[in-house]
């Protein structure tokens, strides 16, 4: 079921980066390249806001070339091969469309006419979107590349000589290893920690401070600190929420299980495959397989209810709960807000929420025992007497 989850989930993920733009429909350079390079852009950025399938102003949509055919109100929107008959170029030749904004440029009318006047080839399985305000040309969605600046410390520096003004003097070595044993451990050092890092600072500086970063990473101390982070980012809770708010008693293996990853320095793409597929990729591992209770370390509402709307109600809330925090996560993303409709800022359809959805579908609360396949055995032979027991009890009774 998981590895099926967890194929599911790539698809999706991929599926959600890859959407954006005119990147939304998949039409081949011989079918309609015109479409497709300038008539499905302007359709999106002036037309779509107010003509939509959810918004179709006048009864006309343009998402689609039947619906731009069966046209609205004023009857169909374009008419093939004929453009002066065409309730569309009338519209915005005249300055009447689009309401909103300026009126489309004479190079995107003429680009229409054209298009109209050689057939208007728009593929039938093209289905257009307004164009999200972050598409695939956002920032944050482009590959990550070099800068000038090679560390913050480089801007730091930059803004300081923009603004006449010059760093502070270096840090003396009480204030360094107090300010590195907060930052790495959250605690601060020892009086005793303490004179021995500024004895050895006298003697070799870099050494001394190279000893004790190292010293504070392989602390325990530094996987409860920043664990604690990464529990935050994927919401985890040690009770359930909603009205009875009952204490989960056995999810503390995950907490532990995350501090140890960080102490271990895990690589973070295993760290997120765990996650997600624990079960899977570590069975047999009760050390590797605890980390799939990521999926269900959010609130959970377990009260039940015997009415069926409400009992899908429940159910819809609790995968929700899994998409958001996967996400949020691992994404940075807001994918939860397409549940209801497409998403308003990112490039998200609200379909991939209902598919991203179908990859958790067989995923739900439950406990398990955690134990290697050995420790499995020995608890079987240990059993087995006291069970055929039991079964030769039950066959008497």
């Amino acid at each position: 079921m998981i590895r099926r989850l967890f194929r599911y989930i790539l698809f999706a993920l991929i599926a959600i980066l890859a959407i954006g733009g005119a990147d939304a429909f998949a039409a081949s350079p011989s079918d309609g390249a015109l479409f497709q390079s300038t008539i499905a852009p302007i359709l999106q950025r002036r037309c779509l806001k107010c003509h939509n399938s959810n918004n179709a102003k006048g009864k006309l949509s343009l998402v689609s070339l039947a619906s731009a055919l069966e046209g609205g109100k004023s009857g169909a929107a374009i008419v093939v091969g004929n453009p002066d008959e065409s309730e569309l170029m009338e519209q915005i030749e005249s300055g009447d469309m689009p309401d909103e904004g300026p009126p489309l440029t004479e190079e995107e009318i003429r680009s229409i006419r054209k298009w109209l006047g050689a057939g208007a080839s728009w593929p039938e399985e093209v289905v257009l979107r307004q164009a999200s305000k972050a598409d695939r040309s956002w920032w944050a969605y482009q590959k990550l590349g070099t800068s000038a600046f090679q560390s913050i410390d480089a801007y730091v520096e930059a803004k300081l000589a923009e603004n006449g003004l010059r760093m502070n003097g270096p840090a003396s070595r009480r204030d360094l290893i107090r300010r590195v044993s907060y930052d790495v451990t959250g605690l601060p050092p020892s009086a005793k920690e303490v004179d021995a890092f500024v004895a050895e600072s006298d003697q070799h500086p870099d050494a001394a401070y190279a000893a004790l970063v190292d010293r504070l990473l392989a602390s325990p101390r530094y996987g409860e600190r920043w664990g604690r982070h990464w529990l935050d980012v994927i919401r985890f809770g040690e009770s359930i929420g909603y009205e009875r708010n009952d204490i989960i008693n056995n999810i503390w293996p995950f907490r532990d299980y995350v501090i140890r990853s960080l102490n271990h320095d895990k690589p973070f793409d295993r760290f997120i495959l765990e996650h997600l597929a624990g079960d899977v990729v570590g069975r047999g591992d009760p050390d590797v397989e605890v980390g799939v209770a990521f999926l269900v370390a959010g609130p959970f509402d377990d009260v039940g209810n015997k009415d069926a709307a409400q009992a899908a109600l429940i159910r819809a809330n609790a995968l929700d709960d899994m998409i958001t925090a996967t996400g949020s996560a691992f994404l940075g993303m807001t994918i939860n807000c397409a549940k209801c409709h497409d998403h308003k800022f990112d490039p998200i359809e609200q379909k991939d929420y209902y598919r991203m959805r179908a990859a958790f579908e067989g995923v739900s609360h439950g406990d398990r025992v955690l134990a290697t396949d050995a420790e499995r055995q020995v608890f079987e032979q240990a059993t087995r007497p006291l069970n055929e027991r039991k079964q030769r009890l039950g066959k008497r009774i």
